[in-house]
């Protein structure tokens, strides 16, 4: 460090500070004065921070790609290159397992405490610790300076501070003197040259037994008063409680790492990991990697890490540790159900970018007990799908295309009416605000802007916020948009009707065809009263005047049979079709008919619930408009 020479106006200021300068002032040829010398630093604060990080509960898939899936600071530790972003990181994983091995390095626990206390040699300080079973303790110390100045000259250089610990374990003993792991005796000589703030800890063994341990650290070197030359303040900055132990960690996925401290100061770094999550039950023919299933199920079951909601809700249903496995048996789930919205949700679809992706993921973490029934429906409203009991069984629905299961007319509900109501015209939305945590952006929470232009014509800028659960793709946050925006605007009426014991079946989710002739202004359905292999005997004669009609009908196994229509004309009353009817698709007795017209198709609806009627013999259904179009149009 170099002085600048001083003018003689500033030379009370000098003497002051006990600089004094001397020479040949005043002589013609001018004068020369010495420059005072500031010694090197001779220590530097360095530190190994140990820290063991839980990632969740095991077994887990594991890091993803190793040390480039470890971020400090939000910085990868390793980069794609395999070149490293720092030094002196030693890391090591175990997945979680029942039998894993213990971490070296990490065989002991330790509990930190700040203290924050200035040591001086009339102030010791005392320190409680917390537990009587700790075996060691470490003392950290922290010193704001260690260097002196030499009056005369204004040289700057170290200074030596002595200090000793003693313990005493609460047996009646008192307090004795202790000596540091690293140190010859009791009493500590730190002789060091620091200008900026330097820390230095110090492990102590603790005498066995005891009832209560209480640390006193004592300052042996006597204070000073000018702060001017002597900088030597020595301060306990934290302790840390230690037991020694070695534990696995069993069912438990960790991280060990050992950091050098003068990388990061005197803050720990944050610490992230991209990891494979836990393993789950999935189908046996299931390849999480790729998002596939190889030929028929064969209804076993093995452990893989997957981002499938379907198969993360089973797993949480049925998990008898952390899930709801105590009160819901995997044979009260409807399997099949959810072996369909499983596939439905690794389909592959049109990023928006350019790629491909899953239709549904869900990459997140649940780290604290919440509400069964509110996480088991977030989870399911991530692959828009709803849960609920019935019958005995967890029933799984969603809203994904699907074939109609039964048909309603005039003909076959009570008093031949069904009540419609439109939703309000504020909860129309146009614009979708859906926020998600970006994996492009180090998992940052992001906001995606999506807009229904036809929406916005109609109703102007109306707008919806929501949170897509578990999302980290910017496409799937952008078709969750699409899907509220859609939905609000093309599926906006609510039928309400009451149907016979014939309708018993019916449950939530499922969807129906609806032929209103008061809504629709003309009657394309009714009752069959004849049929042969070839044709379907009308109850009433029906105009066909455009080519491409079809007609459906339940047939007596239950199952929806549709077929094209071969004739045209007024006052139909008996239709043909090409392909004849096999024998477990013939009608039901006296089966509903509905006739598609191409200017006039049955209204789609998804059944919402289903409440049994005061009479007791019938059901109140409440059905909400289903646009099957909407599907095709969010994902592409």
């Amino acid at each position: 460090m170099e002085v600048p020479n001083f003018k003689k106006s500033r030379l009370s200021q000098l003497v002051a500070h006990g600089l004094i300068i001397s020479g040949r002032g005043g002589s013609k040829g001018g004068g020369s004065s010495r420059t005072p010398v500031e010694a090197n630093d001779t220590v530097n604060s360095r530190a190994m921070a140990s820290v063991l990080d839980l990632l969740g509960e095991g077994v887990i898939g594991g890091l993803i790609d190793g040390a480039k899936s470890i971020f400090l600071n939000d910085t990868p530790l390793q980069n794609s290159d395999n070149s490293y972003n720092f030094s002196g990181v030693t890391w090591w994983f175990r997945d979680g397992s029942q039998d894993q091995s213990v971490i070296d390095g990490f065989d002991f626990i330790e509990t930190p405490k700040s203290v924050g206390r200035q040591l001086k040699q009339t102030s010791q300080v005392n320190v409680s610790l917390d537990s009587a079973d700790s075996d060691r303790v470490r003392v950290v110390m922290k010193f704001p300076s260690l260097r002196s100045i030499d009056k005369k000259s204004g040289d700057t250089n170290g200074t030596t501070v002595q200090f000793k610990f003693q313990i005493d374990a609460g047996n009646g003993g008192g307090f004795v003197d202790v000596v540091a792991e690293g140190e010859s005796n009791a009493t500590i000589s730190l002789t060091a040259k620091k200008t900026g703030v330097y820390y230095r800890s110090y492990v102590l063994d603790l005498p066995k037994p005891a009832k209560a341990y209480t640390l006193r650290a004592i300052r042996l070197t006597e204070d000073h008063t000018d702060n001017s030359y002597l900088y030597d303040d020595t301060y306990i900055d934290s302790i840390g409680e230690i037991v020694n132990t070695s534990l696995n960690y069993p069912n438990s996925a960790l991280v060990g790492l050992k950091i050098n401290s003068e990388q990061f100061g005197s803050s720990m770094p944050t610490r992230s990991y991209l990891i494979k999550g836990l393993k789950i039950r999935v189908p046996s023919n299931y390849n999480a990697d790729t998002n596939s299933y190889d030929g028929n199920w064969d209804g076993t079951f093995k452990l893989a890490s997957s981002s499938n909601p379907a198969w993360i809700l089973f797993d949480l249903l049925t998990n008898t540790r952390y899930g709801l496995g105590q009160f819901v048996q995997e044979s009260m789930i409807n399997i099949g159900e959810l072996y369909q919205i499983g596939r439905y949700c690794d389909a592959y679809v049109d990023d928006g970018f350019g790629g491909k992706e899953k239709r549904f993921a869900i990459n997140t973490q649940i780290t604290s007990r919440q509400d069964a029934y509110r996480v088991v429906q977030d989870i399911a409203g991530a692959f828009r799908g709803m849960v609920y009991w019935a019958g005995g069984m967890v029933h799984i629905t969603q809203d994904s295309p699907a074939d109609p299961v039964m048909l309603f007319s005039n003909s076959n509900v009570v008093n031949g009416s069904f009540a419609y109501k439109g939703s309000a015209r504020k909860d129309r939305y146009s614009v979708a605000l859906i926020t998600y945590n970006n994996k492009e952006d180090g998992y940052k929470q992001s906001v995606e802007y999506v807009e229904d232009q036809e929406a916005i014509k109609r109703y102007g800028i109306r707008k919806t916020e929501s949170v897509a659960f578990g999302c980290t793709s910017r496409g799937q946050a952008h078709r969750v948009g699409l899907w509220t925006l859609y939905t609000s605007r093309m599926e906006s009426d609510v039928i309400t009707f009451a149907v016979g014991m014939d309708s018993v079946f019916l449950m939530p989710g499922d969807i129906v065809l609806i032929a209103d002739k008061f809504r629709a202004g003309r009657r394309n359905s009714g009752r069959i009263i004849g049929y042969t292999s070839n044709s379907i005997k009308l109850d009433a004669p029906v105009d066909l005047t455009s080519v491409g009609n079809h007609i459906t009908f339940l047939s007596a196994e239950g199952k929806m049979v549709g077929r094209d229509i071969l004739e045209n004309g007024k006052n139909i009353t008996t239709v043909t079709f090409k392909t004849a009817l096999s024998s477990n698709e013939t009608p039901v007795s006296d089966a509903v008919w509905v006739i598609a017209q191409p200017d006039l198709t049955p209204l789609q609806a998804r059944v919402v619930s289903v409440a049994e009627g005061d009479d007791g013999t019938s059901f109140n259904i409440t059905a909400i408009q289903n646009n099957p179009t909407k599907y095709e149009a969010i994902d592409s």
